[in-house]
């Protein structure tokens, strides 16, 4: 009897973990996009096809980028870049994905605030402000942990 317990707990334990493993994480990304050379960065690789038909850019440089499990509404952390910092808040959190509020800072003056809903299998890409010879896009994705 304390056998077919033990099989059991290991099954569910196991069971649970692989549920576990394949939870949803928010990333967020400061990404700098430029008409100048093709260099892509590796973490962009996946989403560089739909960057430059968005916005026309060939190269594309990750400013900074955070990614994390989004525990709870309320829950808020900052991507810091060079010039920029993007503090994001889950203010709704549905199985499909979050409502966010955002507010993009550029050293320590507020540029915008606004609120976006970010669903898995769907990034979103938004127009930042033109920097240097191109443009800040800040991208946000629902990817599963594997």
């Amino acid at each position: 009897m304390s056998l077919r317990f033990l099989v059991c707990f290991l099954v569910l334990a196991i069971g649970l973990g692989a549920v576990r493993g394949a939870e949803p994480e928010l990333w967020g990304a400061l990404v700098y996009g430029s008409k100048g050379g093709k260099k892509i960065s590796k973490e962009l690789k996946e989403d560089a096809a739909d960057l430059k038909e968005v916005f026309g850019y060939e190269r594309f440089e990750l400013l900074g980028q955070e990614r994390r499990r989004v525990e709870g509404a309320e829950d808020r952390w900052l991507i810091p870049g060079r010039d920029f910092s993007l503090l994001l808040q889950a203010t709704e959190i549905k199985k499909a994905g979050y409502t966010l509020a955002l507010k993009l800072f550029q050293g320590k003056k507020l540029l915008v605030e606004t609120e976006a809903r970010v669903v898995e299998g769907s990034p979103l890409f938004i127009r930042g402000p033109l920097y240097r010879d191109g443009q800040l896009i800040i991208v946000l994705a629902v990817k599963r942990v594997e």
